[in-house]
């Protein structure tokens, strides 16, 4: 399975904790709502599936950490799981 959480740095969509140094409009674009991907990610998790999310920025690659980590608490350790970012 594979989801997205955030954009990309050249669009100015990839997702950070602080605004962009060159517009400080903008923090980037979160593709997937985080509730969302908690329990998506859950999901395909339990029924055995791989999951790779494309995360650029620093908050979008924490939340999915987070994700993956309640998942695993949700599911049991026991598999041999490969979470990819």
């Amino acid at each position: 399975v594979k989801a997205f959480m955030d954009g990309s740095l050249g669009s100015r969509t990839a997702l950070f904790h602080e605004a962009y140094s060159d517009d400080d409009t903008t923090s980037g674009l979160r593709v997937e709502e985080y509730e969302y991907m908690m329990k998506e990610v859950a999901g395909a998790d339990k029924a055995g599936l791989q999951v790779a999310v494309h995360a650029i920025g620093d908050k979008a690659v924490d939340d999915i950490i987070d994700i993956y980590t309640n998942a695993r608490k949700q599911n049991g350790a026991a598999r041999d799981r490969r979470f990819r970012i």
